[in-house]
């Protein structure tokens, strides 16, 4: 009986092994970085929908889901086992909406874009909390945290403010308020962003901030410019994806050395999803 717990013991360590030991022969850390590098590209290429021609919509973004699905792909091929289920989710949500768009709207799509890029962010955030505890790095984690929540709140804030200036452009009633009352949510956020980013992203933050500020009032005598607000978002919206970019490009190259391995990888993502 003694031999027999002995054996499940030591059956269950190796399995345990198994389900955290990288397909490649690369150390833990190297393996991450690469991870985020793959998912590094998908956020630039939910990025880029934003710019795509409502026009062509359906052409332009299939497009880019095609390669989105490719970078899936690797990411499930060459995960561990402990990881393989979030990839394939991530894999199947990418799936399901290359599937409906031909049934979207362009605003609709809108909607699709944030369900994807909170998405893509959680796995980020799975895959860099194996990466700082696999460097033994807390205080690097927690100021991970800190940065995600805040960019969390930066979207959701400019997603409301867009919602704001739809209705102004409707005419509804209120709508000069709610823009008001959004815009300064937005702009009191988007300032607490500026002790993680570097110096330029602080001058952008400023400007936009300055956009913000340069709303005219309820109760003055200027009109409110429909395409003045729509360029605080879009400016926002960019703004929001380059600083994820930014954070995931110290992310993949502090203390890091790529190795051969992790070269020719990151080589054949370029190539395949082009």
């Amino acid at each position: 009986m003694k031999k027999v717990i002995s054996l499940t013991k030591v059956w269950l360590t190796r399995l345990s092994t198994a389900l955290e030991r990288t397909p490649y022969p690369m150390s833990q850390c190297e393996y991450y970085r690469y991870q985020l590098t793959i998912l590094r590209r998908q956020v630039s290429l939910i990025a880029g929908l934003s710019d795509a021609n409502p026009l062509s919509v359906n052409h332009e973004q299939q497009a880019a889901l095609r390669k989105m699905i490719g970078n899936c792909d690797l990411l499930v091929k060459q995960s561990n086992l402990k990881q393989r289920l979030m990839f394939r989710l991530l894999r199947e949500r990418v799936k399901a909406v290359s599937h409906s768009l031909s049934d979207e709207t362009t605003r609709s799509w809108t909607h699709i874009q944030r369900t994807l890029i909170e998405q893509v962010v959680f796995v980020i955030g799975e895959v860099c909390h194996c990466l700082l505890k696999e460097e033994t790095n807390t205080k690097a984690f927690d100021d991970y945290i800190w940065f995600w929540q805040t960019w969390a709140d930066v979207n959701e804030a400019n997603t409301r403010f867009e919602f704001a200036v739809h209705k102004l452009g409707k005419r509804i009633t209120s709508a000069h308020q709610s823009v008001m009352l959004q815009s300064k949510i937005l702009q009191k956020r988007i300032l607490k962003l500026r002790s993680f980013v570097s110096c330029q992203s602080q001058s952008n933050i400023q400007a936009i901030s300055r956009n913000i500020s340069d709303i005219p009032g309820i109760y003055s005598d200027t009109d409110v410019s429909y395409t003045h607000l729509l360029n605080i978002y879009n400016n926002a919206n960019k703004l929001i994806f380059s600083l994820l970019d930014e954070k995931l490009d110290v992310l993949t190259s502090q203390n890091a050395v790529m190795t051969d391995d992790i070269k020719k990888h990151v080589l054949a993502i370029k190539y395949t999803v082009r």
